[in-house]
């Protein structure tokens, strides 16, 4: 009697702050890893998600240097070799369920190439230059061959894929000192902007202009070959000084329509903070309809209980927000945060 007692009392605690789904809310997550809760198990991970009112996931799927879809276009990954083509069986498993599919792509990033294939991308000149005029993992958005192999990338999964969307994400020149310390950009920027003194305003505008005309390109070659589908954008979400910092300037992305919504990474265990931010990305009633405010559930930057989680998320509807997005699927998310949902 006792026990029976206590659980009901527990019960009712957790139904005190559980969170129910509101009509026309997108309640996203993001799949870093691009293999679900179970490997091999897309159906369960599905009937999971579903069962907390999820609507979309953004399936970490390709980029640079791998593939975890039937590619031939990027290396095929070891994932896809133990436990075949995960975009097919995610969309496979969601078909009926309501729950859209969004193909994540990681665009100037090869921090998940083999490293053989690494070399041959600094060989090629397309990496960014670090401070110590080393190679890093991160790409050059003005080199026409790295921006060609992504869009062919977004293309193949575009045409073969009945996805809901596109996720762009490392979609960002990150690191301003890296425009200056590599070569073959400076001489992009020369060539594009003959005479420009090459000041630091004039290369914040040439980055971030080389940032959106790819969004734009990665939009028109969407939709050329999946009418309706969606294009998203995980961004740093304190604007304008995202725009600087890695050529973000996603407030025009959401004016000229080139992007549907974007997906600031908000992540921070301060309600303050949190508030602060979801404010200022939501200060107009538009834009606040076309953005999905990130939650760092275990990012690095913060950790979340389940308590904190649905707190985040009443302040996104209070803002007004079109929805969030829960980072990371993993255990984390799924003992702890999916129940309260």
């Amino acid at each position: 009697m006792k026990f029976a007692v206590a659980a009901a009392a527990a019960l009712a605690a957790f139904a005190s702050f559980a969170v129910e789904p509101k009509a026309g809310e997108i309640r996203g997550v993001w799949d870093h890893f691009g293999r679900g809760l179970y490997e091999g198990d897309w159906p369960r991970t599905v009937a999971k998600l579903k069962a907390a009112g999820i609507s979309d996931i953004y399936v970490n799927i390709a980029g640079p240097g791998f593939a975890h879809y039937a590619s031939n276009v990027m290396p095929r990954s070891k994932l896809f070799g133990r436990s075949g083509d995960q975009l097919a069986a995610c969309i496979s498993a969601a078909e009926g369920s309501g729950m859209r599919v969004h193909a994540w792509v990681m665009c100037f990033s090869a921090g998940r190439a083999p490293e053989a294939l690494r070399a041959e991308y600094a060989a090629r000149g397309w990496c960014l230059r670090s401070a110590q005029g080393s190679d890093s993992y991160l790409l050059d958005p003005s080199n026409p061959e790295v921006r060609e192999a992504v869009l062919s990338v977004i293309s193949e999964i575009a045409a073969k894929y009945a996805v809901s969307g596109i996720h762009l994400d490392y979609v960002r020149w990150r690191d301003f000192p890296s425009t200056r310390n590599t070569p073959a950009a400076m001489a992009r920027f020369a060539k594009e902007r003959p005479g420009a003194e090459a000041s630091d305003a004039d290369l914040f505008d040439w980055r971030a202009r080389v940032i959106g005309s790819f969004v734009a390109e990665a939009r028109r070659r969407t939709l050329a070959l999946r009418p309706g589908a969606t294009i998203t954008a995980a961004v740093y979400g304190k604007y304008p000084s995202c725009v600087d910092a890695v050529g973000q300037d996603w407030l025009s992305w959401l004016e000229t329509g080139v992007v549907d919504y974007v997906l600031p990474m908000d992540y921070t265990e301060s309600f303050e903070r949190f508030a602060e931010w979801t404010g200022e990305q939501a200060r107009t009633r538009r834009q606040a309809m076309r953005t999905i405010a990130g939650i760092g559930v275990t990012a690095s930057e913060s950790k979340l209980d389940a308590s904190a989680v649905v707190r985040q998320i009443g302040i996104t509807r209070d803002a007004g927000m079109a929805g969030f997005a829960l980072f990371d699927l993993d255990e984390t998310l799924e003992k702890e945060i999916l129940p309260a949902l």
